[in-house]
């Protein structure tokens, strides 16, 4: 993010000034203020866009939740609805969250050890981030 940017950003997220303030501030027109704010939130949501991976075996559930990962504006990586369809995800390429359901109706996945997602502990990658949902 560019210097002036992000000096565009702070002032309007964290000092909440408007345009026009900004504008003074700075000593620009208030239109080049209003392209730097869309440069820096533009930049701010392609940083944290990440790739998810989603194991939910509820149709509806999964379906809203994939709804909001995009809508976050990120990617997904996958939906697994069973353990083997998420040990073959994740053998596929390492997403960088994994959202699960804790309870799956076949078995439950907290309960199956990440080499067995991965197919080995050389294949796991260091850091694996995890996410369990539960609805009760």
């Amino acid at each position: 993010m560019t210097p002036d940017a992000h000096e565009a950003l702070l002032l309007k997220s964290i000092e909440g000034f408007t345009t026009r303030q900004i504008a003074e501030i700075m000593q620009i027109p208030a239109n080049r203020v209003e392209a730097l704010l869309t440069t820096a939130r533009q930049e701010m949501r392609h940083s944290a866009k990440g790739r998810i991976m989603m194991i939910e075996d509820e149709a509806l559930i999964a379906a809203d939740m994939h709804d909001r990962i995009i809508e976050l504006g990120h990617d997904l990586f996958g939906i697994a609805r069973t353990r083997t369809e998420a040990v073959a995800l994740v053998r596929h390429a390492t997403p960088d969250l994994i959202l699960s359901d804790i309870q799956l109706a076949a078995a439950p996945l907290a309960l199956m050890p990440w080499p067995i997602l991965c197919g080995t502990r050389a294949k796991c990658p260091q850091f694996l981030s995890l996410l369990f949902l539960n609805a009760y």
